[in-house]
């Protein structure tokens, strides 16, 4: 990829898919269900009934009996009837019948813990806790009052008073798995992740055949990047429930994270067959399909989860962002990528400013030749978070585009200054220097990208070319050496290694290597012409007939691009040299009508005229060179012109 297109990438981010928006992190911020949350999960229609019966049962025994125990009694159907109500969503029901509770039995602790649990139901938090803390007042002895608490503490936020309350739990009653699970989930908010591992482990021993113990785990190892022993708890909890969903999708976020993505599609398929109306299913199996650049099929998906979920601002960022990548490699039937745009705008419109929304956008209208409208957006995320070191690094090559090489390098060195650990940051800058043919100070950027990622193939490219342009071409070869090892298979690396052999005058490595390149990648007219060149020169050099060889590959370089003025102005020196004079004199004709402007054309045709000793047409040629530039033919009409001065 030449420069020019890679800066079309827009980003530095272009080739890369949406982070992997698997939130290890986000199941230990799940409020664990109370018996409540999960009943209404799947609530129970015959219960009611049997608990209406109940209740007329124990009204009619507390009219008769007027006893304590019957007071109480009825208290605590009223209360179980109340979270039943609950669970079927008929607030005024549940609220009814658990202030009856509390108002039969205040004395007692369990009214409050009901009236509690309704109330969380229906997210009155606050309530709850006050509830609660009745209940402990009233038994502080009760275990479970401690551990529901904790739960709304966790609800709040509050994750140290919710240890504490666990603390106490399990103090009372030590062989439950649930506070320790729990506790466990508080420590990881907090940040205490070996506590927090030691919770885990010891609720799996008191319940190792409870699959949500392994899930919870699982998540904990995925977080800390330990995915082996992550999959192992998965594996585990899938055995004791094989059609969880959850587990399934968590156990895909891992293969993502180790970037195993044919194993996370399997999961994420059996996930979203198990619940396939779950959004954040299929916008997640979309990014494992970007990372197999299966553009179409990961918009599919994410077509289904924005349907799902229309005002979910994330998925239609995540959506754009697939088409743009999908456009970046390959657009054949992909839709316009204006829809991409259309995604972000109604982002924005849920998300107003938001900077990494506005950020995408200018990447996408970079993408579409927007150049002034992109850089109108990343002004206004940066006017959002001016800390943003992608924002601009993406202003920076926005400006390049737009000429302003100067204010370019102020933002590069902005970008760098808040993560000069991104290699990019780093590369982009020193290509920029080479523009401005400040070698040495680009060479010094291309060092430290190279030191932050010697992985990149890239980078030791670009840091050979800079080479070249010093003269270094022993380390020139050495990079781009360095970058054929790392990429064998890149035609472009061994094309841009052939051109620096032939520049140090090695011409068997140089013709080695636009032979791999073009075995490569036969389609691309640059090699032909490349190899011809170094085929020209050793018939110049060595005196052995490559000349024929050299048309042939010019023949095939203009065949693929007849528009090429260069391709036939070199077609003309090998014709030249086989004492074709009337076709070389043929292409260059064709070079200058293609590339009027080019002195170098109108210089050459010159000399031949000179050779051919047709004067009158040799001094226009060479006038029209001097006019262009020619530094060659300046010289020469000097040195004429002396020669007409002296002449007596």
């Amino acid at each position: 990829m030449s420069r020019r297109d890679d800066t079309t990438r827009g980003g530095g981010r272009g080739g890369e898919p949406p982070d992997n928006v698997i939130p290890f992190r986000r199941i230990t911020r799940r409020r664990p269900p109370s018996a409540a949350r999960r009943s209404r999960e799947a609530p129970d229609d015959d219960e009611l009934p049997q608990l209406d019966a109940a209740v007329a049962q124990a009204e009619e025994r507390y009219r008769r009996e007027k006893s304590d125990d019957a007071r109480v009694e009825l208290a605590l159907w009223r209360g179980s009837r109340g979270l039943k109500r609950a669970n079927h969503d008929d607030a005024a029901g549940a609220m009814a019948d658990v202030e009856a509770a509390v108002t039969l039995a205040p004395e007692r602790a369990e009214p409050y813990t009901l009236r509690g649990a309704v109330k969380r139901h229906f997210d009155d938090l606050l309530g709850a806790l006050t509830d609660l803390d009745k209940a402990a007042e009233r038994a502080p002895s009760d275990a479970e009052v401690y551990h529901q608490r904790a739960q709304v503490h966790g609800a709040l936020g509050d994750h140290e008073r919710a240890v504490a309350n666990l603390n106490r739990a399990i103090q009372l009653d030590p062989h439950t798995a649930s506070y320790y699970h729990l506790r466990g989930i508080s420590l990881c908010e907090i940040g205490d992740k070996d506590a927090a591992l030691f919770n885990f482990n010891k609720a799996l021993k008191l319940e190792p055949r409870r699959a949500s113990l392994y899930f919870t785990r699982a998540t904990l190892f995925a977080e800390v990047e330990r995915y082996e022993e992550a999959l192992a708890d998965y594996d585990r909890g899938l055995q004791l429930s094989p059609n969880s969903a959850d587990l399934l999708f968590f156990r895909a976020a891992t293969y993502q994270a180790m970037e195993r993505y044919d194993d996370a599609l399997k999961d994420y398929d059996r996930a979203i067959a198990a619940s396939p109306d779950t959004a954040s299913y299929h916008g997640s199996r979309a990014v494992a399909l970007l990372h197999l650049r299966r553009f179409s099929d990961a918009l599919a998906d994410l077509d289904r989860a924005v349907e799902l979920e229309p005002t979910n601002a994330r998925l239609l960022h995540r959506r754009a962002t697939a088409l743009h990548m999908g456009y970046l490699v390959d657009a054949e039937g992909l839709r316009p990528l204006s829809s991409a745009v259309d995604d972000l705008n109604l982002a924005l419109t849920m998300e107003p400013g938001r900077a990494d929304l506005l950020l995408a956008r200018a990447e996408v209208r970079l993408g579409m030749g927007e150049v002034a409208e992109a850089l109108a957006d990343v002004d206004a995320s940066l006017a959002s978070d001016p800390e943003h070191a992608q924002a601009h690094f993406i202003r920076g090559r926005l400006r390049e585009l737009l000429g302003d090489r100067r204010e370019a390098l102020d933002d590069f060195a902005r970008a760098i200054e808040l993560a000069p650990e991104t290699a990019a940051f780093w590369h982009e800058r020193a290509m920029s220097l080479h523009l401005l043919g400040e070698f040495d100070d680009a060479l010094a950027d291309h060092d430290m990208a190279i030191s932050l990622d010697a992985e990149d193939a890239t980078l030791f490219s670009w840091r050979g070319m800079t080479r070249v342009f010093l003269g270094q071409l022993e380390g020139a070869i050495a990079d781009f050496d360095q970058s054929v090892a790392l990429e064998p298979d890149n035609p472009e690396l061994r094309f841009r290694r052939g051109i620096c052999h032939h520049n140090a005058h090695r011409l068997e490595e140089a013709l080695a290597d636009f032979n791999q390149a073009i075995a490569l990648d036969p389609a691309n007219p640059d090699f032909y012409f490349r190899r011809a060149g170094v085929l020209v020169t050793m018939h110049h050099r060595l005196s052995t007939a490559h000349a024929d060889e050299a048309i042939i590959d010019y023949d095939r370089a203009i065949g693929m691009r007849p528009d090429r003025a260069e391709y036939y102005g070199w077609r003309s020196t090998a014709h030249y040299l086989l004492g074709n004079d009337a076709l070389g004199a043929a292409d260059l004709d064709t070079a200058i009508t293609l590339d009027p402007d080019n002195g170098e054309f109108w210089f050459a045709r010159a000399i031949r005229h000179h050779t051919a000793g047709r004067l009158e047409p040799m001094a226009q040629d060479l006038f029209q060179a001097g006019r262009l530039g020619h530094p060659s033919a300046k010289e020469l009409i000097a040195k004429i012109l002396r020669g007409v001065e002296d002449d007596p």
